[in-house]
């Protein structure tokens, strides 16, 4: 017997499919290597052009790392969701689910172990010195950080990019989520900081797409994401030098280990069979594909019309019968 698809209700693929996408929406679903290209070169631009706005207003009036930063990350999150909203796109990226089944809930805990336990079990130590109002800025940054970077990288491109693959959008959308933090560098991050990044970013992507696509919402991806982040901004904040300061080998090694279990879980949530109930959740081209045709050395043979009748039934034998029964017929 076939198993059913746990993750998922008849509820989550009726809200997935009877959104009815704006003119913008629908070019995207048709076009997924140009629509996604296009909206991250957009997203691109908006940075950069952020980025050469409150430059020098944050450089003249000495603005705060954390208030500075706070105001690029509301703008930010601003942006993404004018793109979902242009799009129509709030149910197809999760926004509009939360998790309403104990499948879902279970999934959520090997993300919630590797993502968010080891910022958990080290943040009494980052906030042991850390005033009040550092904490607070660096949980509402973090806040924002996860819904503009989940927003657009796990809800807006995963989704243009769907339609070529579920793998394919998981890969590509990660990739992208970890070149962006290239742009670190130019903000005065070292080389060092830029590169454990990278290895965390691919790792962390893979595994909160695999997350979002299994849970069909975009939250516990928000939620982990925030998590991960408010340590390491607490850090930025009171001890910048002590962040930056890890050398190159051993930000490989550490952040490599953490990458490769990031991957190894995001594989198991995105394992072949799941991925055949997925591509019918979200009706991807390859799930409505027609059967293939059956090979016509495996077709059974059809006698011709002048053959003898054979019956198919055990009880017109002789033999099928005891020997009393065949006095009697």
């Amino acid at each position: 017997m076939q198993e059913p698809v746990s993750s998922f209700s008849p509820t989550s693929i009726d809200l997935l499919h009877r959104q009815r996408f704006t003119r913008l929406g629908r070019w995207a679903e048709h076009h997924p290597y140009l629509s996604a290209g296009s909206l991250f070169l957009l997203q691109l631009a908006f940075m950069r052009g952020l980025g050469f706005v409150l430059g020098p207003v944050v450089h003249t009036l000495h603005i705060p790392f954390l208030p500075a930063n706070l105001l690029a990350e509301a703008l930010y999150a601003a942006f993404v969701a004018i793109m979902i909203s242009l799009l129509g796109w709030w149910t197809t990226t999760g926004f509009t689910r939360g998790l309403s089944t104990n499948q879902q809930v279970v999934l959520c805990i090997a993300p919630i172990a590797l993502l968010a336990l080891p910022v958990l079990c080290g943040l009494p130590t980052v906030t042991n010195k850390a005033p009040f109002t550092v904490i607070l800025m660096s949980t509402a940054l973090a806040l924002l950080v996860g819904f503009a970077e989940e927003g657009f990288f796990r809800g807006i491109l995963l989704s243009a990019l769907l339609p070529k693959g579920i793998w394919l959008a998981t890969l590509v959308s990660s990739l992208l989520f970890a070149c962006v933090h290239l742009v670190n560098l130019s903000a005065g991050f070292t080389l060092n900081y830029v590169v454990g990044q990278l290895l965390l970013a691919f790792g962390t992507g893979i595994l909160l797409a695999a997350l979002r696509l299994r849970t069909t919402s975009i939250w516990p991806g928000i939620l982990l994401h925030a998590i991960r982040d408010v340590g390491g901004l607490i850090l930025l904040s009171t001890n910048p030098k002590l962040v930056q300061s890890v050398p190159l080998t051993e930000a490989l090694i550490v952040n490599g280990v953490f990458c490769a279990f990031f991957i190894l879980n995001g594989t198991i949530l995105l394992r072949p069979r799941k991925i055949r109930e997925l591509s019918i959740v979200y009706q991807l081209p390859t799930a409505l594909q027609p059967a293939r045709p059956i090979p016509p050395e495996d077709q059974p043979a059809i006698p011709p019309d002048n053959a003898p009748f054979q019956s198919q039934f055990p009880y017109d034998d002789p033999a099928f019968y005891s020997p009393l029964d065949q006095d009697t017929l």
